[in-house]
Parts: structure tokens; sequence; C-alpha cells
């Protein structure tokens, strides 16, 4: 996965990556003290470039607050995160 842009970013940002073997991928955003704050399951990917975009809701629909937070996406065993501001 590569940093995601804008960063900081409002209302959006992007997060692009790569899968190189057919897999489960799961990405998860974070906030700062470690609470998971939004989701997104896509299932079976096969090998490609993918995107996700994020307009700083919570799982619930709820704008999140301005602030740092934790992206993480999981596919079989790699895992990669990294760090993005959301301004307000």
């Amino acid at each position: 996965i590569s940093q995601n842009f804008p960063n900081p970013f409002n209302p959006e940002t992007t997060f692009n990556y790569t899968v190189n073997k057919t897999g489960e991928v799961i990405f998860n955003i974070y906030s700062i003290t470690g609470n998971l704050v939004y989701t997104v399951d896509n299932g079976t990917l096969f090998p490609g470039s993918y995107n996700i975009v994020w307009n700083g809701v919570n799982n619930i629909n709820r704008s999140v607050s301005s602030g740092i937070y934790f992206y993480q996406l999981r596919s079989g065993k790699v895992v990669k995160s990294g760090k993005m501001v959301f301004s307000k």
C-alpha cells in the first residue's frame, strides 16, 4: 500500500495498493488511541492494482474528528500500515 494522498486531507483521501497473490484483503483505519474506526472487507481479490477512498467517516457513517489516524492493509500474512492526518 502506498501513502494515502492527499495527506493531510479533507474531505477525502485515496489509498492505492497492489495485490500480488489471490487472497482476502481487509483494510482498517484506527484512531490514535487504537480504536477501530473504519473497515473495508474487500473479500477475495485477484492480483492487480486497487484503490480505496475514505471520506472521514466511521463504520456507522458518522464524521470522525480531526486528528492522526493509522491505516492497515492485511492480505494473507502481509500487513502494511501507515499514518495520516485528517484536518477539518
